[in-house]
């Protein structure tokens, strides 16, 4: 599969507001944050994900299926 990388435009102030934001909620950097929201996203539609510590990726864990 090819890698697909998404740009955006956002304007200066609204990237530092989302930078503000994102402290405020007490993470250091934007990936932290959106790691976060997506393994939120994931763990709702598909309960049986087990999401590991940061870097170490996600491991699928079946629930007695």
């Amino acid at each position: 599969m090819k890698d697909v990388e998404l740009k955006t435009h956002v304007s200066e102030k609204v990237h530092d507001d989302f930078l503000l934001l994102v402290r405020a909620y007490g993470f250091n950097t934007k990936s932290e944050l959106l790691r976060y929201l997506i393994e939120r996203e994931l763990y709702g539609v598909v309960p049986h994900l087990q999401i590991t510590a940061p870097g170490a990726g996600m491991a699928g864990k079946e629930s007695g299926l």
